[in-house]
């Protein structure tokens, strides 16, 4: 499993890579076509990775939950977030890979609720479910990666 984490890091730095010159107002312009932003695809990111894993294994979140909320599945940006809220979610997505990758090691996700995914595809365990997060970073990461082009 180290090189799921591997992956994940990696993602998370291409991100941080993708958008670290950009402005307030970059971050939360929703291009015509879409309907949301980059700043919501970084939270949804972090949001969805301790929610496939942590809370399908029955086990805390290492983020605020108020998080959850703001870029969650089925959110939408409301309001324009602010840089420090931004800095934030940036400032989470690596210690959440090490805690996660600490937590997995020590035998912490035993218990695991099997999640049907709006793709059609059953994660069964909490493996499954850290491969599958790769997977969805994936697909936003290449959100933002045509967001940018439209900022």
């Amino acid at each position: 499993m180290d090189y799921q984490f591997e992956i994940s890091k990696l993602s998370r730095q291409v991100l941080l890579g993708l958008t670290k010159d950009l402005t307030e107002e970059q971050y939360n312009h929703i291009p015509n076509g879409f309907n949301n932003n980059v700043a919501w695809n970084l939270g949804h990111i972090l949001v969805t990775q301790q929610l496939l894993i942590h809370k399908l294994s029955q086990a805390a979140l290492c983020i605020d939950e108020s998080l959850v909320k703001k870029f969650g599945k089925g959110s939408v940006p409301q309001t324009d977030y602010k840089l420090a809220e931004i800095e934030t979610v940036k400032s989470q997505l690596f210690s959440t890979i090490e805690t996660t990758k600490r937590l997995y090691q020590q035998g912490a996700f035993k218990a695991f609720t099997i999640y049907p995914t709006s793709l059609g595809y059953t994660i069964n365990n909490v493996e499954e479910s850290i491969a599958f997060s790769n997977f969805h970073e994936g697909l936003h990461l290449g959100v933002i990666m045509s967001l940018k082009k439209l900022v």
